[in-house]
């Protein structure tokens, strides 16, 4: 009998064929550990005990599934396995991950035979790999060290006697992690908050700041900014504009009415911006919103109805850095 398996890329079915034959020759028992075990490579497991004739039980060590709705399904298909072989004792235990980091390797065992095992994943997948026959003078202390030390395990769960509390184990493991990581999620978010920066720029009641100043504001301040626009000022004498530093999006607007506003975002795509933007009409409340999100870094143009225009007065030769000083002249293409 071989001792060295070869397991070669790219010979996906003659790689599960020598594995088969292989777990199909045990005798007495198959023992395995194998961490990354999913519910699809039961279907190997299958194969091999329909061909083996002289197995009574089978071990397997596993990792804990990261999640209920995988535990469920593993368990769903080890019970079709035990009712397919009534005869065979099937057991599964379970393991958590500090548990597994005390031993790396993956083994196979059976009567007087330990080998050194791989991933029923790198099986199915067609990756190189090797499964070799250990020291048959060491299978006792193999055994012992590397599987029973594991099986007897307090942390260790059985799937069958022990369901419930693996089922709770896991469900309260997977709402830690989902609140983790919705908790750094909100800690990022609050970080990029405060890295932000807006800046304003406007024409209003003879008062002008330009882009280039890089005026500092917050959105309480940029809202009352925003209220005292004159209305019906299309001519560029009446305008305000927020830019985003970090992200270097720009969101304008203009009163038209006493409470019909408009809104725009310049689109620049290349050096040389060429006149398109989105643009949209809303009455104070939605533009008031609007603005509250756009500093908030939340998706503000999902407010209004916004469309894409392109000004007829537009300069193709007014690049982004004369852009800011020529806003006047943009705007006068507002009709």
């Amino acid at each position: 009998m071989e001792t060295i398996i070869e397991l070669r890329d790219g010979e996906k079915p003659e790689n599960k064929r020598k594995f088969i034959d292989l777990l199909s020759n045990a005798e007495d028992f198959i023992w395995l550990t194998n961490w990354y075990f999913k519910a699809e490579h039961i279907e190997v497991l299958t194969e091999c005990l329909k061909k083996s004739q002289k197995v009574n039980e089978m071990r397997l060590i596993l990792l804990i599934p990261a999640s209920v709705a995988d535990l469920n399904k593993l368990k769903e298909e080890f019970d079709l396995l035990q009712k397919q072989f009534s005869k065979i004792s099937i057991k599964i235990k379970l393991i958590p991950r500090k548990l597994k980091q005390t031993l790396h390797d993956r083994y196979y065992y059976t009567k007087n035979q330990a080998w050194n095992f791989i991933e029923i994943d790198t099986l199915l997948i067609g990756q190189r790999a090797t499964i070799s026959q250990l020291k048959s003078e060491e299978f006792e202390k193999n055994v012992n060290q590397d599987f029973l030390r594991l099986w007897t395990d307090e942390k260790s769960f059985d799937m069958f006697e022990q369901w419930v509390e693996l089922h709770d184990a896991v469900k309260i493991r997977q709402e830690n992690l989902e609140k983790t990581y919705e908790d750094t999620k909100k800690r990022q978010k609050n970080a990029n908050k405060q890295q932000t920066t807006f800046y304003v720029y406007k024409t209003i009641n003879g008062v002008t700041i330009e882009g280039k100043d890089r005026v500092l504001i917050e959105i309480d301040e940029a809202i009352k900014e925003l209220r005292t626009l004159e209305p019906g000022k299309s001519d560029g004498t009446s305008y305000i504009g927020f830019c985003n530093m970090s992200t270097n999006e720009s969101l304008q607007f203009l009163r038209k009415s006493d409470d019909e506003w408009y809104g725009e975002v310049p689109i620049d795509s290349t050096e040389e911006w060429e006149g398109y933007a989105y643009k949209v009409f809303g009455t104070w409340d939605e533009i008031q919103k609007t603005l509250k999100s756009f500093f908030s870094e939340e998706p503000y143009r999902v407010l209004l109805p916004w469309k894409i225009t392109r000004f007829k007065k537009w300069m193709p030769e007014i690049s982004k850095r004369k852009e800011e000083q020529k806003r006047k002249e943009i705007f006068k293409g507002l009709e």
